[in-house]
């Protein structure tokens, strides 16, 4: 049945003249080892490779990074920025973690030696919304992320100015919960970027129609994504809405993140690694915000996820009640 939907859907490219980002790196890739491009490379290649967001790369992407360099008689000198906690991926959380950074990135990919340095200065958001971030760090230790993720969080430290705290807001239904992601969007709309950012992409649809619907009241200028290539431009935008799925928003910040779609992680993600998963993207969306982060839940859904009711209990969030309708 797999085999027949991906010829099916290959026959559907080709029909359309198109091919897979897959399809066009592989053949990059064969353009790269050739002599043609060994010799070219010594005029245009870099001195040095800067990659951030590491993390989103692909195996295929990775490979091409150590062709880019000019000199091709010592290893590559490639600077990478990588935050796995970021990884919508498996590459990079859960049990297949160690195996794919000691073997695909130092071995397969040729990087040579790999020094890691862990930055522990954040300039990003602020104290209390690194606060939170730490605390679902915390929830970690008990699945398998690997040794080589094993950063000591406590060492790490905001220079941002004081914000609010986070605030969980839980309603008795989630058309209640729809009301209060409208109410908040008509509260700080204008005051600063602003994004609804869905952790859950089995609940994306409902939270697209909403987006939807705010657009349509012709009070805000809302921009909806279901993939990564609909957010070039966005990072420039000073006013508005972004409406995604949290792994789709990596790389973007915004002055405020409204947090949704977090599915109870005792009953809807009953395996380690999509437990992982669901924690990492969390991880991801409150990363999003400079400044304040709101986190919605509702009753119907089985109401907030352990992991935030324990920051509220640790005095790390402020809990309120949503609507009751």
């Amino acid at each position: 049945m797999v085999f027949r939907l991906y010829s099916k859907f290959m026959e559907n490219l080709e029909a359309r003249s198109l091919m897979t980002s897959d399809q066009l790196l592989a053949d990059f890739l064969s353009y790269l080892e050739t002599h043609a491009w060994n010799r070219s490379r010594k005029v245009q290649g870099y001195d040095l490779v800067f990659v951030d967001e590491f993390h989103l790369f692909s195996p295929l992407e990775r490979q091409v990074l150590h062709y880019l360099t000019r000199d091709v008689s010592s290893y590559p000198r490639v600077f990478m920025a990588v935050d796995p906690r970021q990884s919508p991926s498996e590459a990079f959380i859960g049990v297949a973690s160690d195996e794919t950074w000691s073997t695909s990135a130092q071995t397969e990919d040729g990087l040579g030696e790999i020094a890691n340095f862990e930055l522990t200065t954040v300039h990003r958001f602020t104290p209390q919304i690194l606060d939170l971030i730490k605390h679902v760090h915390h929830e970690f230790p008990t699945l398998d992320l690997g040794h080589d993720w094993d950063v000591d969080f406590s060492a790490v430290e905001s220079t941002q100015k004081d914000g609010p705290r986070p605030r969980l807001v839980i309603a008795a239904s989630r058309v209640g919960e729809e009301t209060d992601i409208y109410r908040t969007i008509h509260e700080i709309y204008g005051a600063g970027r602003l994004a609804l950012a869905i952790v859950d992409m089995r609940q994306w649809q409902r939270y697209s129609e909403l987006a939807s619907r705010v657009g349509q009241s012709g009070k805000f200028h809302v921009s909806t994504i279901s993939g990564r290539t609909e957010v070039d431009g966005l990072g420039y935008r000073q006013r508005g809405v972004v409406v995604g799925p949290a792994e789709y928003l990596a790389g973007l910040q915004f002055s405020t993140v409204l947090v949704a779609g977090i599915p109870d992680l005792q009953t809807a993600a009953p395996t380690p690694n999509e437990k992982t998963r669901i924690l990492s993207l969390l991880y991801l969306a409150l990363s999003r915000a400079e400044r304040e982060v709101r986190v919605f839940a509702n009753d119907d859904d089985g109401g907030a996820a352990e992991v935030l009711l324990r920051a509220v209990t640790n005095d790390i969030m402020d809990v309120e009640q949503g609507s009751r309708t």
